[in-house]
Formats: structure tokens, sequence, C-alpha cells
């Protein structure tokens, strides 16, 4: 394993504990780990860490959706 892989492999692991114990939200520990939020969630699932999705993200979420919908409706 390079040096590279042993590093972003422990920017992960410290980006889900963070995020296990809610010291960091999902957003703010997939930036953390420097990956993309899917790519952070697939992290969490292959290391069976329970998802934490709290109020503040589920609307969040719900803002990108609108964003997205809205976007979709002026192509």
């Amino acid at each position: 394993m390079t040096q590279a892989l042993i590093e972003a492999e422990a920017l992960k692991r410290l980006a889900a504990t963070f995020y296990a114990d809610g010291s960091l939200s999902l957003v703010k520990a997939a930036k953390l780990a420097k990956v993309s939020k899917q790519d952070f969630l697939d992290f969490l699932a292959e290391h069976n860490i329970p998802l934490n999705y709290d109020i503040d993200e589920v609307e969040e979420d719900l803002t990108m959706v609108k964003e997205f919908l809205q976007n979709e409706g002026s192509v």
C-alpha cells in the first residue's frame, strides 16, 4: 500500500469516527475525508457504520432536490 493510499484511508477512518459520534455531519465528514458524499456513504456502508441523519441534513437534501427539479423544468 502506498503512502497516498494509507493517508486517504486514514482520513476516511478519522472522518467516519467523527461522523459516528455525531461530531461531524455527513457532508462535513465527506469533506474531511476528501471524497464525495456518495463515496463516503459507500465507505460507511462497507464498514457497517450506521447513518446519523438529522433534521438539518433532511432539510439540506430537500433543498437540493427542489433545486434539481427546478433546473430540470427549465431544460
